[in-house]
């Protein structure tokens, strides 16, 4: 009887996530950057806001992109963007000036709904992640030098390889994407998409929440 409380526990916190990012659209100021200095990882911070509705400071989503060739160095601020994810893609575009820039798995760069004037920056990486939550990170401002965040390596959020993801409630070997909820720690949900190599792993844990990571094969 306990085993099968147990198990009916850990199904309410755990919730499997099957097939690409999911689509969705959202407005916010947001911050893209590399992820703490380095070249190989960018991310882009979301301050996300409904119509009608002020930014509150805080980051509520993060994605989070990596390569092995560096990006260079990368720092942009958009204080009213539109942010589209997509399969294998998210889009941010900036109506005051007509840019976006775009962070893609190989296959996934195209952006329909752009017009062809648009100046457009591309990003590709072999893994991918989007997360949703309530992270321990806020917008500053830009003379108190950007993203001001808590996050350590074993448990950012920005970035696809970094740290373990714990054994797989989702994904695992074979598994190019997997995504999960949890009703638990600061992440509340997250997807991973990988290539090259490499396969997806989700799982949720008492303190991060959802945690979804790229791992090698072999490793």
């Amino acid at each position: 009887m306990k085993k099968t409380l147990l198990a009916v526990f850990i199904l309410l916190l755990v919730a499997p996530v099957h097939g690409q990012l999911k689509h969705r659209t959202l407005r916010g100021e947001v911050m893209l950057r590399n992820n703490r200095g380095d070249l190989y990882n960018l991310v882009v911070l979301v301050d996300s806001y409904a119509a009608g509705k002020k930014r509150d400071g805080k980051v509520d989503h993060i994605f989070g992109i990596r390569s092995d060739e560096p990006f260079g160095i990368v720092s942009e601020r958009i204080m009213d963007a539109q942010v589209t994810v997509e399969a294998g893609q998210v889009a941010v575009y900036s109506k005051a000036d007509d840019r976006a820039f775009v962070l893609a798995v190989p296959g996934h760069e195209e952006v329909a709904w752009l017009a062809p004037a648009t100046d457009v920056r591309t990003f590709l990486g072999h893994s991918m992640v989007a997360n949703e939550g309530v992270f321990d990170a806020m917008l500053a401002e830009p003379r108190q030098g950007g993203l001001t965040s808590n996050f350590t390596q074993s448990t950012d959020p920005g970035d696809p390889m970094g740290g373990s993801a714990g054994n797989c409630a989702a994904g695992g070997s074979g598994s190019s994407f997997c995504g999960i909820s949890c009703r638990m720690g600061s992440s509340l949900s997250c997807e991973v998409t990988c290539t090259d190599g490499r396969y997806a792993c989700c799982s949720c844990d008492s303190v991060n929440g959802a945690r979804c990571r790229c791992r090698l094969y072999g490793t």
